[in-house]
């Protein structure tokens, strides 16, 4: 047994080498690194660990040249080359790198170095690793590769960054990514996602699909998309609400016409209305043309037997109730409370409005 502590004289002399660096006395280590008989990587490493955390850096870059393994507890541990890059010693790290530091290896959490710089938000270092070859697809144990990681800790750069050089999102975490980006208005991680082939019939933690929420912003661009990706164009809303409908609804005519343009079904309803009703009680006679030139059926009857005339009447849309009638609507049709059109209308007799005429101009009877 050497110096009364161990019978390993290396594990002894590895004790008092760190002991000596954290007093501050950088030449009593050196001395002892110096010993033919010091283990260099004793105690996984530890010597040299504690060097480049303390910022040691000559005795740190003379314990590598002599042949201290920088992977040694990196596996338990933040490793020597993590502890480097996180300092900035990039010197000493290119060195590690030279004398077979793994620049990919995983950490206990299976964290690399690049995953580790990625979530802190470490840019320049993220570049310094990918530029000499870091892999960029490898996980931790959570599923999360670097990539994943910058974006869930919002480092935008660093997903602009990884992305622009082949990253790609875990499988895992590619839906939560999509809706995480559309909610934060990263549309640019939401085109490389779908590019990227995420599954777009997601929906939100409230069961919201997200092509209702793209509807909802108006949001033409991101709408094709998805539409191109296989979205489902008839999805329904949290309410039962077909997506054209939906859209009619909140006023994103424009989604409305994009919807009807690729297909959507213009006949199925929701719990109370088709998208015809929904047009004609809103006012909206470019949708009720659109809606019929795609076969929607002018008489389709809504919730409590209504029509979409009978919307439109009760309204007082004047210019979509003679649309309707030119187009074939039926006056005489009266709702679950005997409500025709033009009672719907409020007809007065001593004072018709423009709407009362054009109904009884087409026929129509109270």
């Amino acid at each position: 047994m050497k110096d009364g502590k161990h019978s390993d004289g290396g594990e002894s002399l590895a004790d008092q080498f760190i002991e000596a660096l954290k007093k501050g006395f950088a030449n009593e280590a050196s001395k002892i690194a110096a010993n033919p008989e010091f283990d260099l990587n004793a105690q996984t490493g530890i010597s040299l660990t504690v060097a480049v955390e303390l910022g040691y850096l000559g005795i740190a870059t003379r314990l590598v040249t002599l042949g201290a393994n920088p992977n040694l507890g990196a596996d338990c541990r933040k490793g020597a080359l993590v502890l480097a890059l996180e300092n900035e010693h990039f010197e000493l790290a290119d060195l590690m790198l030279q004398h077979g530091a793994e620049i990919s290896a995983r950490d206990h959490r299976g964290w690399t170095p690049l995953i580790w710089a990625s979530i802190k938000g470490y840019k320049h270092i993220v570049e310094y690793l990918v530029e000499r070859g870091a892999d960029l697809h490898i996980c931790s144990d959570d599923g999360w590769n670097a990539v994943t990681g910058a974006f869930f800790k919002q480092h935008t750069a660093i997903v602009d960054f990884l992305t622009e050089n082949g990253a790609s999102f875990g499988r895992k975490f590619k839906e939560a990514a999509l809706l995480s980006a559309y909610d934060h208005g990263s549309l640019d991680i939401v085109r490389f996602l779908i590019a990227d082939g995420v599954n777009v019939n997601v929906g939100t933690a409230d069961a919201q699909p997200l092509l209702i929420s793209v509807i909802g912003r108006g949001d033409d661009d991101i709408l094709d998309l998805m539409l191109d990706a296989g979205a489902d164009i008839n999805i329904r809303d949290k309410e039962g609400n077909p997506a054209l409908l939906n859209a009619i609804m909140v006023a994103q005519d424009e989604c409305a016409m994009r919807l009807i343009e690729r297909g959507a079904s213009v006949n199925v309803k929701g719990p109370k209305w088709a998208p015809i009703h929904a047009a004609a009680d809103r006012g909206r006679v470019e949708l009720c043309k659109a809606l019929l030139e795609a076969d929607a059926s002018v008489d389709q009857l809504a919730a409590k037997k209504r029509s979409a005339l009978m919307q439109a009447s009760e309204r007082r849309h004047t210019a979509v109730v003679e649309f309707l009638l030119e187009n074939g609507a039926d006056p005489s049709l009266r709702d679950s409370n005997d409500k025709s059109p033009l009672d719907l209308s409020r007809y007065s007799i001593s004072s018709p409005s423009d709407i009362t005429k054009v109904l009884q101009r087409y026929g129509a009877v109270s």
